[in-house]
């Protein structure tokens, strides 16, 4: 975008007369004339191009878009770029972290407590069924008697 706005400044980004040439008793009216536009003085033209050339074309500009690219970055990008920094292991620091503040205890503990929700738990599981359902099953025939 700042490349097709550059182009149709043209070279009134780059060439710019200066507010002393403007107010000049001899080239000023000839340099208002020829830089004025349809609808617009040379005056207000000559600022938007000022304007568009320190923005982009200055060190300062480049400086300011250096920023944006690497400082500006989207918050749901950092997120992304942090989480892929992260260590997952099983028994990784991060992990061990977790459960030591939500008082999970060792793997092992924790396999133990989700094996015996499973176990308990109200619905039917691929794991464990629970023994109303295996009635039910044995008495529509399910299960062959063995």
């Amino acid at each position: 975008m700042v490349n097709i706005l550059i182009d149709l400044c043209g070279r009134g980004v780059v060439l710019q007369p200066t507010k002393r040439e403007l107010e000049d008793p001899y080239i000023g009216p000839k340099l208002q004339e020829a830089l004025k536009g349809s609808h617009m003085s040379a005056t207000d033209r000559i600022s938007i191009f000022r304007q568009i050339s320190e923005r982009y074309l200055t060190e300062w500009g480049a400086r300011h878009e250096m920023f944006e690219k690497f400082n500006g970055t989207p918050m749901y990008l950092i997120k992304l770029l942090t989480m892929q920094r992260v260590e997952y292991q099983v028994d990784g620091p991060l992990t061990q972290l977790a459960r030591d503040v939500l008082g999970f205890g060792d793997a092992e503990e924790l396999a133990r407590r989700a094996e015996e929700a499973e176990r308990e738990a109200a619905y039917a599981n691929v794991r464990y069924q629970p023994d109303y359902a295996r009635e039910q099953d044995v008495r529509e025939g399910y299960y062959a008697e063995r």
